[in-house]
């Protein structure tokens, strides 16, 4: 859900996008995957949650008696172990209780019994999906716990920009949601033509036979598969209003005949505010196509007006009350990426629609910010929010292996809002998902924590100490600890490339590789600090040391030259922002002189794989391709340069744009600066694609181009800046 992006440059786009390496599932029973153990422990925070594993015994098995033989194949599902001998591990009873919740369940394990309580098959199942947690190495601890949901539709909305998911993805994700108690995906991938663009074409049959796989892995994983249409960019809402109503039907009919008993129709991101046309769509499509197709349930819906910050009595006023009750109406807050959501944050939109409202919430999706990995758990959602919605969905990030830890905690939110504790969650998710390599996985999850739900912060752990550090005042206790704590990183980034699944890696790999030279440029840094210190207190000086320490500084920024993703932007990106010229500072005592290579600068977010590096790679094929207009940078104003590591003479520059005619800088200025913060104007207007310029009498570190019209819309391609000095 992106409003600023137009059609056209979404069709342009996604006709160019590059296909993403697929990454795999970090848990057992997808892909092949290796196992993922046993490890994920019982939340032992809440009430009703308290293991006793003095109790425990080794009984890595259930034995199933004849009332849990019934559910054989749903402990096959869940991977939970079941023993072939039918005598060794814990013998398993299953009683239903009709008066539960459908989801509802207890677990007993008191000695040698284990004991499931539920209403139905549902609740089994959520009760099996937990059971699997419990298991930590083979023991199975004694307890007795009992869950409901907090709220009846839990899941994730597959519904980013930019290239979807794999089919494969698409059912490691069944799995995943099954062990993860979630029960609603709505497939809603916006770069699937027929889904949005081209939304009266019917699928071919080999496209019907992929839908038929992952429906059917939702239904064994007894979750909700939504099939989602899009179909207000085109639809006629006049006078072949029939004519397209039935074609809307047909696609749909085509859909049901697989087993698909949930639908969603999305007007987000169009243009038309026809806010009779729109409800009539909507009633129709409930009273004509759910009510007369069986075991059909009530449609859900999203429309033009999808957050407060939209909301006009012109459209949401005028429609609200011609809406049919019974659908279920989406919403994303109080804007379309919002801090936080409450349920007072809600009053309004409810009162409009008489109803509560079905949460798609945009974390962690990244489709708008390619340049981040967001590992962060869920937060910053109010715990009442289910007095004021029936559930919600987790729009995720274009990188579905990696947003499984966000979902997984996401997941236990939506089941116990009061108790939930969003870091002991992140540590269940890394058990459960990172066998082997939990730890680790939370040393790189705690770089990558920084989103617009949690202000921006990264919870970098010795974070005071590099405040400390940065203020000036870091003794030799603070270095050591620092120098510590960054090899630390190193070695658990290094474990985690090893252990993690590797379609993960593939997919986090140019955060990894930034952390990594993050953590090295740190830890050489502070290990000069180190070092000038001590010879200032004896009067020593080892040049060769310095040296050493300069050359594996300058070889880990080399590593990531062009490297534009964020890591730890409150933290450890502070320090090395920095690193250059203190470095250079505590060198020039010994004489010694930095050769740093020039390092490409941008505000600018990358589209897919078109990085930053492409700039300075010497071939004129390349590219760097701006995920929006220079407009759309943070501040308004983009920008894309380079920071040649010293002030030096200006003899020449060369900046070539655009590709085939496409996506040129059209206005731009050319400028300069010797500290990055002051800047001179070398060159303004229509510059061309091929921009020359050899200055006179001009010394900088800096230098970039940047938008020179605020209206213009057109995205950014830049093939090559070079900078001749003297």
């Amino acid at each position: 859900m992106r409003s600023s992006m137009n059609n056209r440059i979404i069709r342009k786009i996604l006709a160019a996008a590059a296909l993403l390496l697929c990454a795999a599932c970090a848990f057992s029973g997808c892909a092949g995957q290796k196992e993922h153990g046993n490890e994920t422990p019982l939340k032992t925070n809440e009430p009703g949650h308290s293991p006793a594993p003095g109790q425990a015994e080794e009984r890595g098995a259930v034995v199933l008696s004849e009332s849990a033989e019934a559910y054989r194949e749903l402990f096959g599902i869940l991977d939970v172990p079941v023993a072939e001998d039918g005598k060794s591990g814990i013998n398993t009873v299953v009683e239903l209780d009709p008066a539960m919740a459908e989801e509802a369940y207890k677990i007993d394990v008191d000695g040698s019994e284990l004991k499931i309580t539920a209403s139905g098959d549902t609740g089994v199942f959520r009760a099996i999906s937990h059971l699997y947690t419990l298991f930590d190495g083979g023991t199975l601890p004694d307890v007795h716990l009992e869950e409901a949901p907090d709220t009846e539709l839990r899941g994730v909305i597959e519904g980013f920009y930019g290239v979807a998911w794999t089919h494969q993805y698409r059912l490691d994700l069944m799995k995943f949601m099954g062990h993860a108690r979630l029960n609603t995906y709505i497939y809603a991938p916006k770069d699937d033509e027929k889904h949005r663009a081209k939304w009266r074409i019917l699928y071919t049959s080999e496209e019907l036979a992929k839908l038929q796989e992952i429906v059917d892995a939702a239904i064994e994983n007894r979750v909700k598969f939504v099939y989602a249409i899009s179909p207000g960019l085109d639809i006629n809402l006049g006078s072949k209003y029939e004519t397209d109503l039935e074609k809307l039907f047909k696609k749909c009919e085509s859909v049901y005949e697989l087993g698909v008993r949930n639908f969603a129709l999305l007007l987000d991101d169009i243009p038309t505010l026809d806010a009779e046309g729109h409800a009539k769509l909507l009633n129709d499509f409930q009273t004509r196509f759910v009510e007369t197709h069986e075991g059909t349930e009530d449609l859900i819906a999203i429309t033009p007006e999808f957050c407060e910050a939209m909301l006009t009595a012109k459209y949401t006023d005028k429609f609200a009350p011609l809406l049919n009750e019974k659908i279920i109406m989406m919403w994303t807050g109080n804007s379309v990426i919002p801090p936080s959501i409450k349920s007072n944050d809600l009053a309004n939109i409810t009162g409009k629609f008489g109803r509560k409202m079905f949460i798609w919430w945009n974390y962690p999706v990244n489709d708008t910010m390619t340049s981040n990995l967001f590992l962060g758990p869920c937060e910053n959602l109010g715990d009442t929010l289910s007095d004021s919605i029936v559930g919600l969905v987790s729009n995720p990030m274009n990188q579905g292996y990696a947003s499984m830890a966000p979902l997984f905690t996401i997941s236990e939110f939506l089941w116990d809002m009061k108790g939930y504790d969003a870091d002991a969650s992140l540590e269940r998710a890394a058990k459960f998902l990172y066998p082997g390599c939990s730890e680790e996985f939370l040393v790189f999850a705690d770089l990558m924590r920084a989103s617009s739900i949690n202000t921006n912060q990264s919870s970098l752990k010795i974070k005071k100490d590099i405040r400390t550090y940065r203020n000036g005042s870091a003794d030799l206790e603070k270095l050591d600890l620092l120098i510590s704590e960054m090899d630390n990183i190193s070695a658990s980034l290094k474990t985690l490339r090893d252990k993690a699944d590797s379609r993960f890696v593939a997919e986090a790999d140019p955060w990894i590789t930034k952390c990594e030279a993050y953590a090295d440029i740190c830890a050489g840094l502070f290990r000069l600090e180190k070092q000038a210190k001590e010879e200032e207190s004896t009067g020593a000086s080892d040049k060769d040391a310095a040296q050493k320490l300069g050359d594996s500084i300058t070889a880990a920024m080399a590593k990531i030259r062009g490297n534009s993703y964020i890591v730890s932007p409150d933290a450890l990106t502070l320090v090395v922002n920095k690193a250059k010229a203190r470095v250079e500072e505590l060198l020039s005592k010994y004489g010694i002189r930095v050769a740093y290579d020039p390092e490409p600068i941008t505000n600018m977010n990358p589209y897919q794989d078109y990085t930053l590096d492409k700039i300075i790679d010497g071939d004129d094929s390349t590219y760097f391709w701006t995920a929006g207009a220079f407009s759309q940078a943070p501040d308004g104003k983009g920008y894309i340069g380079l920071d040649l590591g010293r002030v030096a003479e200006i003899k020449k520059i060369h900046i070539t744009t655009g590709l085939d005619g496409r996506d040129a800088v059209i206005t731009a200025v050319v400028e300069y600066s010797t500290d990055g913060k002051s800047w001179t104007k070398l060159a303004s207007g229509k510059l061309g694609d091929n921009i020359v310029l050899e200055p006179e009498g001009v010394s900088a570190q800096y230098v970039r181009i940047r938008g020179g019209n605020s209206a213009e819309s057109n995205w950014v391609i830049l093939r090559t800046f070079e900078v001749e000095t003297a």
